[in-house]
């Protein structure tokens, strides 16, 4: 949610401008970019804050090369949540080619906290992106259950 979306939405109906489409989305959204409130609950901890955006990763890449969240890998049992307060447009921008490396985690006002339960709450409908697609929401929740993948086979299938 954020920042993130909003690019995204830019980028997908400006697929004309070609591989451009995601840096002049970026930029566009960066001059209108305003902090977003949100209701957060992690595991058992709850508060509300602001945030440039939230990225809830159960690996390391997203959108194919960027690396928003290093230490994230699916089998960990938890996700990885990067939260950063940035605050500043100017800031923002530096911030971006730092996702592709993994960098931005070092970021004092980056926070990342891991998690098996989350929920996020905005306080009226908000753009989000969930694995690529866009929608609209007023509350994204979820759980991590390990190993809860089951395939059974017949005979005949294998």
């Amino acid at each position: 949610t954020g920042i993130i979306p909003k690019i995204a939405d830019f980028a997908h109906s400006h697929r004309y401008l070609g591989h451009a489409n995601y840096t002049v989305g970026t930029l566009f959204e960066l001059t209108r970019h305003k902090m977003q409130k949100v209701k957060l609950t992690f595991d058992k901890n709850a508060g509300e804050d602001q945030f440039d955006f939230i990225a809830i990763c159960n690996s390391a890449y997203t959108g194919g090369k960027m690396m928003m969240a290093p230490n994230a890998h699916a089998r960990y049992g938890h996700v990885e949540i990067v939260l950063p307060k940035i605050k500043s447009r100017i800031k923002m921008l530096r911030l971006f080619p730092l996702i592709f490396s993994g960098k931005h985690v070092e970021l004092s006002n980056v926070q990342v906290m891991q998690a098996r339960t989350f929920s996020v709450e905005f306080p009226k409908d908000s753009l989000v992106l969930i694995d690529g697609e866009l929608s609209i929401a007023h509350k994204i929740q979820g759980k991590v259950m390990p190993a809860s993948w089951k395939l059974w086979l017949s005979s005949d299938d294998v």
